[in-house]
C-alpha cells in the first residue's frame, strides 16, 4: 500500500484530499477538458430559442354591478354564480382562460392557421431531433401544453404567457394567437349562453306578477344584457392584454455560460471520482 493511499484512507482531512487531487491532476483536468468538450458539442447541436411573453389580467366584468344588488337577498352561493366570479373572487372567465389556454378547443382554432403549423415544425431543441407532430388538433394541443407555460406574477392576478422558439417573430405571433383564440372561444360561448338566458328571463317576466319577482328578474336581465354587450365589443373579453406579446432580442436558450459551467464542474467531479476509484483499486 502506497503512502498516498494510506494518507487518503485513514481519516483524511481537506488538505489530504486536495493534495491527492493535485497529484492526480491529469485525471481531474482531463475530466474538466472532457466536460468542456461536451459543453461545446451541446452548444453546437442546440438550436437557439428566443423567449416571447405576454402579460394578461382579468378583463373588466360589467355584469357584476347589475347582480350585486341580489347578493344580500339570496343564498351566499347565488351572487358569485350570477356575477361570473369564482368563490375566491376571481373572474370565472379568466380562470377558464387560464385552464383552457393550451387545450384541444384552442388548438383546433390555431390548427386552421397554416403559419402556426409550419412554424411549430421547426420548434425542436437540437438539430438532430425530428419535428414535433402537429398533424391534428389533438397533437397540436399536446405540443402547446408541453411548450407554453403560464407564470404567476407575485401575488397579483396577472399572468405571463411564455413560449420559446428559434424564430422570435413566430414566438411573438403564436403567443398573441393563443390569447386571441382562447379569449374568442370564451366570448362566443358567453354570447350563446347570454342569448339563451335573456330569452328565458324575458319569458319569465311576462309570466310572473309579483313585484319582487319582476324586480329580481329585471336585475338579472340587465346583467345578461351587459354580458351580451361585452361579447360584441371588439376588445378582450376574458383576459385583457396588460403587456403585448414581445420576444427577447437575444436567445435565452441555451445559456452558454451556464452550460459550460455545469459541464466543467461535472467533468472535474467525474475526473476526481475516477482518480479515487483508481487509487482504491491499487490499494487492494
Amino acid at each position: 500500500m502506497t503512502e498516498s493511499h494510506v494518507r487518503i484512507t485513514s481519516d483524511p482531512d481537506l488538505i489530504d484530499v486536495l493534495d491527492f487531487l493535485w497529484r492526480q491532476k491529469r485525471f481531474v483536468f482531463g475530466g474538466g477538458l472532457a466536460g468542456l468538450a461536451l459543453a461545446a458539442l451541446f452548444v453546437i447541436l442546440a438550436v437557439p430559442h428566443y423567449r416571447a411573453s405576454m402579460i394578461v389580467g382579468p378583463a373588466m366584468d360589467l355584469s357584476v354591478p347589475g347582480v350585486e344588488a341580489l347578493t344580500g337577498r339570496y343564498d351566499e352561493g347565488f351572487g358569485p354564480a350570477l356575477s361570473g366570479r369564482s368563490q375566491s373572487g376571481e373572474s370565472a372567465d379568466f380562470v377558464r382562460f387560464e385552464k383552457t389556454l393550451t387545450g384541444p378547443a384552442v388548438a383546433a382554432v390555431l390548427f386552421q392557421d397554416p403559419k402556426i403549423r409550419e412554424g411549430l415544425i421547426h420548434a425542436h431543441r437540437f438539430v438532430f431531433l425530428s419535428a414535433p407532430d402537429v398533424s391534428t388538433p389533438e397533437a397540436l394541443s399536446t405540443v402547446l401544453t408541453r411548450e407554453v407555460s403560464i407564470e404567476f406574477m407575485g401575488l397579483s392576478n396577472l399572468r405571463k404567457i411564455v413560449y420559446s422558439h428559434p424564430d422570435p417573430a413566430f414566438a411573438t405571433y403564436l403567443v398573441a394567437a393563443i390569447h386571441r383564440a382562447a379569449d374568442g372561444l370564451i366570448r362566443a360561448d358567453a354570447a350563446v349562453h347570454s342569448a339563451k338566458r335573456i330569452a328565458f328571463l324575458e319569458s319569465e317576466m311576462n309570466r310572473v306578477r309579483h313585484p319582487d319577482q319582476i324586480r329580481a328578474l329585471a336585475t338579472l336581465l340587465t346583467g345578461q344584457e351587459q354580458v351580451a354587450m361585452m361579447a360584441t365589443i371588439d376588445e378582450p373579453y376574458a383576459a385583457s392584454v396588460i403587456e403585448p406579446s414581445s420576444a427577447t432580442s437575444r436567445p435565452t436558450w441555451p445559456r452558454r455560460p451556464l452550460v459550460f459551467a455545469v459541464f466543467l464542474i461535472a467533468g472535474l467531479g467525474a475526473g476526481s471520482i475516477a482518480a479515487f476509484l483508481r487509487d482504491a483499486r491499487r490499494g487492494r
